[in-house]
């Protein structure tokens, strides 16, 4: 009896699989001449650029998206794994009172460890932010001084490019390592 409820399994898996395979080809091929609605919508805060293309280089950066909330983020904390080495464009929208993303500050204030980034320079929600470390060391004091909220608080709102590692920071993923950065004007 267990043989003949096994076999009656396998069909039923084969039934399904090749049910779903029919389905996926009449689909992509009666969609395939049709632009989505991602394809026609202009990207807001990369200049048009497609989705699909960005690889976290200078030229096509991460969104703060990507990490907080996107497929970039999942895949990264489903694995378990970091991104070094990458840019990342936001707007800076607060810094993090704490060791959470969810103590954000949405203003300039005194603390000079850290800013938060957002796809939205009016973002609200921590879900869609992404804390950026601000370090000490040699190599990256020259961003902490440009960079901070204390020093500057000209630059809440500011658009920007933030060079460095994809890592769990804050509680969420974040970028540490931060040792380059550029302002954006567009």
């Amino acid at each position: 009896m267990a043989t003949r409820t096994f076999i009656y399994f396998l069909f039923a898996i084969s039934v399904l699989l090749c049910s779903c395979e029919k389905a996926e080809l009449a689909t992509t091929k009666e969609t395939d001449d049709i632009p989505s609605k991602a394809d026609t919508q202009p990207d807001t805060i990369m200049n048009n650029h497609p989705k699909d293309e960005r690889d976290g280089s200078a030229e096509y950066p991460f969104h703060a998206g990507d990490i907080a909330e996107g497929s970039l983020g999942l895949y990264l904390r489903s694995n378990n794994m970091e991104l070094s080495d990458k840019w990342i464009v936001g707007y800076i929208v607060g810094y993090v009172q704490g060791t959470s993303i969810s103590k954000t500050v949405l203003q300039a204030g005194d603390t000079e460890t850290n800013i938060v980034i957002a796809d939205d320079p009016a973002e609200t929600e921590a879900i869609r932010m992404v804390p950026v470390q601000l370090s000490t060391g040699s190599s990256y004091v020259d961003t902490r001084n440009a960079l901070n909220l204390s020093a500057h608080p000209e630059n809440l709102h500011a658009k920007v490019l933030v060079f460095g590692k994809i890592s769990t920071y804050m509680s969420t993923l974040g970028i540490k390592n931060t040792r380059k950065y550029s302002f954006s004007e567009d």
